[in-house]
């Protein structure tokens, strides 16, 4: 057998596995530029009490309100979230206008390059941000529309250390003619701002307690020295992207949610599953020429220049 074993040695290789795991970004993260950058989000709520008319608390007050102090605050959030999470490349992804006793939310996306108020909102809120000295003024006006309905309107203004202006935005995605009930004014009334941001990842500590890559390693008719299974990984053997390095690279940027472009195989290890759970754990290292024989292990990966290593569950399968 262990002839046999380092005649096939070369050829098994060769071998690629048969699943490969495809990284997809959603419209509310960022795609970074650099390597070693995780691509998260952050969801913050502006929000706000809308005035109730002195004489009947049914109904709303009618005329214009500053709500300055409300923009500032959501404002003043998102610069502590970012300092203390030395975000960088922020973006209003994502912002979203709902009052409570309404089904109608619209959303809009910063990814729609044609829709002028999230562009302007997005700039605004970045220059806000990342700006020490702005000043920003928040008017609410509640008008009457007649048959007991009533208008709303949300504009604001944002000028720099100069007191020049520089954004003028409209905070609320509900159409400017858009009627509402005193009950539905009164009923509360909220912004959602998604932040889409990336964070430096400084390690890649992470172990898989289930079988989530999708890779497994094909015997035909006889088991891997852990060498050749460290050897596989480390192969990268197609200028198309596939084989077991890629596979393993693949699978670690979608984990960890990375756009790391190199990887090394640190060693194999034995994949623990007690009697009676779903999950497994590390175990003993493997010796070089020990055949890897279980169901299950652990492919430990390292990735140049950051600290940690990322325990990924391989199957093995015997054909």
């Amino acid at each position: 057998m262990n002839k046999l074993l380092s005649i096939l040695g070369p050829a098994i290789i060769a071998l690629s596995s048969a699943t490969t795991v495809n990284v997809v970004n959603s419209n509310s993260t960022i795609v970074s530029n650099h390597s070693y950058q995780a691509q998260e989000t952050e969801v913050f709520t502006h929000e706000f009490s809308i005035p109730v008319d002195e004489t009947d608390n049914s109904k709303p007050k009618i005329g214009s309100f500053d709500v300055t102090e409300s923009l500032v605050s959501v404002i003043e959030e998102m610069k502590a979230f970012v300092l203390e999470n030395n975000a960088i490349g922020i973006k209003i992804t994502s912002f979203q206008s709902a009052f409570k006793l309404l089904n109608i939310r619209p959303i809009i996306y910063l990814d729609d390059v044609k829709n002028k108020q999230i562009q302007d909102i997005n700039a605004a809120f970045i220059f806000a941000i990342s700006n020490p000295d702005v000043k920003m003024h928040l008017k609410l006006d509640i008008i009457d529309a007649g048959f007991h309905s009533y208008f709303m309107k949300l504009k604001g203004e944002i000028t720099d250390s100069h007191g020049n202006l520089t954004h003028k935005i409209d905070l609320s995605t509900y159409q400017d003619l858009q009627t509402y009930s005193a009950h539905q004014l009164l009923g509360g009334y909220s912004n959602i701002i998604t932040l889409g941001y990336e964070s430096l990842v400084t390690n890649i500590n992470h172990i898989d307690s289930e079988y989530n890559s999708g890779i497994e390693i094909k015997n035909y008719g006889f088991y891997w020295y852990a060498h050749q299974v460290k050897t596989a990984f480390s192969f990268k053997l197609d200028k198309d992207g596939s084989g077991y390095y890629y596979d393993a690279l693949k699978y670690l940027n979608k984990t960890l949610k990375l756009e790391n472009d190199d990887l090394y195989v640190e060693k194999i290890q034995a994949a623990i599953h007690t009697d009676g759970k779903v999950t497994f754990e590390p175990g003993d290292d493997y010796e070089d020429m020990h055949l890897v024989l279980k169901d299950y292990f652990y492919v430990v990966l390292k990735v140049y220049g950051l600290d940690g290593e990322f325990k990924m569950l391989v199957k093995n399968i015997i054909l």
